[in-house]
């Protein structure tokens, strides 16, 4: 059974998810195999009305995860696509992961208590500094970049 590892950024306007896809398709990378990876963004709304943009990398097993040997491109690509969060348009959270795609919505991050009490769970979490004063400003969190906030992978 395959797996599919994307990027998911809740963006809140269709207008600003759009911006993002519109980031997002003009990137691509050569890995240190020398495999070319490309990214192919789409945006989609979710049930609370707000947008999304999901950015599946293409190149890793054809889209998809299959197997334990596809994880150190994963972590490459992985690092490649945080780093570019850090010239994309605003977002308000984001996460990296397999099948993460619509992983919360709004409503449902602001009801998650396990944020602060299980990071673990969340490893990867990008949210905007307006979305952490939400959750209470929980202590797990590191800056990301200037305006974002974030819970780093174990290394």
């Amino acid at each position: 059974m395959a797996w599919l590892f994307s990027l998911s950024a809740e963006c809140g306007t269709q207008t600003q998810a759009e911006l993002f896809l519109a980031y997002f398709q003009k990137l691509s990378w050569t890995l240190q195999d020398g495999k070319t990876i490309t990214t192919v963004p789409e945006v989609m709304e979710d049930n609370d009305g707000n947008w999304w943009c999901m950015v599946v990398p293409q190149g890793l097993s054809e889209n998809s995860v299959k197997s334990d040997e596809d994880t150190p491109q994963m972590r490459e690509i992985g690092n490649l696509l945080y780093a570019s969060l850090w010239n994309a348009p605003d977002f308000r959270y984001a996460l990296l992961g397999i099948e993460v795609d619509l992983f919360r919505t709004l409503s449902e991050l602001l009801e998650d208590t396990t944020i602060g009490e299980q990071p673990s769970n969340f490893a990867g979490l990008v949210l905007a500094e307006s979305i952490w004063d939400l959750i209470n400003r929980p202590e797990t969190f590191q800056i990301f970049k200037p305006g974002y906030v974030w819970i780093p992978y174990p290394d």
